[in-house]
């Protein structure tokens, strides 16, 4: 029964922390039959490289008795450097393209289409739209120490009600800021000295490259010269294999490496092709992610990279799930079993730090942007506690 009541206690601290994220970094703003709800946009905490692309909703709701039309539009408008002319745009509706999209529409271009009309709503109902910045593949160095930077007004059509999503009340929409890096270049380039094709893997085989170096990086295509995808991080400076899953089989892939220090990438190595075993597989290689590449290229060969390139490859890595209730609940089935050994409390501490060093462990390359990932130290904690409380009162409630 206490194993039952600890375990609901478990899953409602889960649901109250879910509920408390939500509304914690959401903001809701009203004006008249308008509002709008948003998180945090696009803070200049992120660290823009080319090929990524970040997607944030804004959700508008009509809280009025009449159907409404949306619209939205750019102002308090500034860059420089050109970069909104590079920076691509687009504002989707569920499957539905509002702008850019297949005409690839940049920053600059929605800052000057002035009153954009999105969609109408009726009357007590809302919709979602997502606004996506990205970062092309191609954006050269030029870029560096360029900013943009820009609000939305959002408003019904033939009213005054409007919503500006601006710096305030942590709902800043600043645009993409490079960064210039100074850590020096690895000293040279690592050798790709074989590869192993296995049923739908391959394991890559490197001679490292010369320090200084802290992460590699491995990316492959399906043709030689053709870097479609890539892992920004796959080990640290001692790391000599990796290898890339989720390949389909009877399909050519050719593979490169290359070090990184800090956020300076060094050479590429030489490139291998091979052909792994097996059926067909959906999707690409685990753990990897198209166009990145970790820096600015002039194109996606083997060309060689200079120090102080747009900084990204080791700080920005990208993967497919964030790993933590696994971890959570193992913490608590363990602290319940400990618990029936009535052992002294204090070697239990031992189960949050290792519920947190597994939680590191299998989420170490990963941006982790909801809230169970961004949070888990206080998560961890919160089981612990909600654990030994129960214990505490349990001891000294009354006995019937």
């Amino acid at each position: 029964m206490k194993f039952l009541k600890f375990l609901i206690a478990v899953f409602g601290l889960l649901f109250l922390f879910s509920f408390l994220a939500a509304n914690t970094f959401a903001v809701t703003e009203t004006d008249g039959d308008l509002q709008v709800t948003y998180d945090p946009l696009f803070p200049s905490s992120i660290i823009w490289y080319p090929g990524l692309s970040v997607t944030k909703p804004i959700t508008v709701k009509n809280v009025g008795g009449s159907m409404h039309t949306a619209y939205i539009n750019a102002s308090n408008t500034s860059q420089t450097g050109g970069i909104a002319d590079m920076y691509l745009f687009k504002i989707t509706e569920g499957s539905t393209d509002r702008y850019g999209g297949s005409d690839n529409k940049t920053m600059k271009s929605f800052w000057d289409a002035g009153n954009l009309t999105l969609s109408g709503i009726p009357a007590g109902n809302s919709t979602t739209y997502d606004i996506t910045i990205t970062m092309p593949s191609s954006a050269g160095n030029d870029y560096q120490n360029q900013t943009a930077k820009f609000d939305f007004t959002i408003g019904f059509v033939g009213t005054t009600e409007t919503v500006t999503v601006s710096g305030g009340g942590g709902g800043a929409v600043a645009g993409a800021a490079t960064t210039v890096c100074n850590d020096q270049k690895p000293g040279s380039a690592p050798i790709l000295v074989s590869v192993i094709s296995g049923t739908n893997n391959v394991t890559l085989n490197w001679n490292k490259a010369t320090d200084p170096v802290s992460y590699y990086l491995v990316a492959y295509g399906i043709s030689p010269n053709n870097n479609s995808y890539g892992n920004p991080n796959v080990g640290d400076k001692n790391s000599t294999s990796y290898t890339v899953s989720n390949l389909s089989g009877g399909i050519t892939y050719c593979f490169i490496v290359r070090a990184g220090n800090g956020c300076t990438p060094g050479d590429f190595s030489n490139q291998i092709c091979t052909t792994p075993l097996g059926g067909t597989v959906n999707g690409i290689a685990n753990s990897f992610a198209p166009n990145v590449l970790g820096v600015s290229t002039p194109s996606a060969g083997l060309a060689a990279q200079k120090p102080g390139e747009i900084k990204g490859a080791e700080v920005v890595a990208v993967c497919q799930n964030c790993v933590w209730w696994p971890i959570i609940l193992a913490e608590a089935v363990l602290l319940l079993l400990y618990r029936k050994c009535r052992k002294k409390w204090w070697p239990s501490l031992l189960l949050p730090v290792a519920a947190y060093l597994l939680f590191r462990y299998f989420n170490r390359h990963c941006y982790l942007p909801d809230a169970f990932c961004r949070y888990f130290p206080i998560l961890d904690a919160g089981v612990f506690l909600l654990f030994w409380l129960d214990k505490i009162f349990s001891k000294i409630a009354p006995h019937h």
